[in-house]
């Protein structure tokens, strides 16, 4: 029953891998999506603070402080008019960068998965192998000097 014992080892140290993956994966998911934020903040506080200078300085030009910032504000709008007139395309952009950003994650994460089922192939065939030796002959299971003999 050593190959029960070994199947057993095996099916545990493939539950602890996995769960032990599980955890990794969802840290690097909290730590993208972190930096994410924080990118996106900081580039929040970029977008605004340069409207507001481009606000000021239109205004300086026009000698109004208020034509600025409808100047600002106008030139926002025609953005988010552009955006939804060019929804469709602007997703598949959106979806053409993410997959670009995740590509070589996702190719070491196949590589990894196809690396562990090779070597859980590996381990079904010795086990298969095993099994197929003691079921042909049941004494060949330890060491013949510890066998009494008949």
């Amino acid at each position: 029953m050593e190959w029960l014992r070994d199947l057993i080892q095996y099916l545990e140290l493939k539950y602890e891998y996995l769960r032990l993956r599980t955890k990794q994966e969802a840290l690097e998911i909290v730590a993208s999506s972190v930096a994410a934020l924080m990118l996106g903040f900081i580039g929040l506080l970029i977008v605004l603070l340069a409207s507001l200078g481009v606000a000021f300085w239109i205004g300086e030009l026009t000698g109004r402080l208020h034509s600025g910032f409808f100047a600002v504000a106008l030139f926002y709008v025609l953005i988010v008019v552009l955006g939804v007139l060019n929804k469709d395309e602007l997703n598949r952009w959106l979806l053409r960068l993410l997959v670009r950003a995740f590509r070589d994650r996702l190719r070491l994460d196949e590589i990894r998965h196809n690396l562990n089922a090779t070597q859980a192939d590996e381990s079904r065939r010795k086990l298969a192998e095993r099994n197929d030796q003691l079921t042909e002959n049941p004494n060949r299971g330890g060491r013949t000097e510890d066998r009494p003999q008949p």
